[in-house]
């Protein structure tokens, strides 16, 4: 039930109807897709890519567990 009391996190687009905020992470598989995976998140607004470190492919089980969390 809306009451006066109710909030919505959300915010008012510019054609004055609402919508809510979800968050986009652009995760490359390995270190080569680092740059595809920027492009992508640049042309998505609110987009964030997160790069894989170099040489990545060597130590998957630790970047793994890093993004996991």
């Amino acid at each position: 039930m809306i009451s006066s009391k109710t909030t919505f996190w959300g915010y008012r687009r510019e054609n004055g109807r609402v919508g809510v905020r979800n968050h986009v992470i652009i995760l490359p598989l390995d270190d080569l897709s680092n740059a595809a995976c920027e492009a992508v998140a640049h042309n998505i607004k609110g987009a964030l890519a997160i790069r894989i470190p170099m040489d990545a492919c060597n130590s998957a089980p630790t970047w793994i567990c890093i993004f996991a969390r």
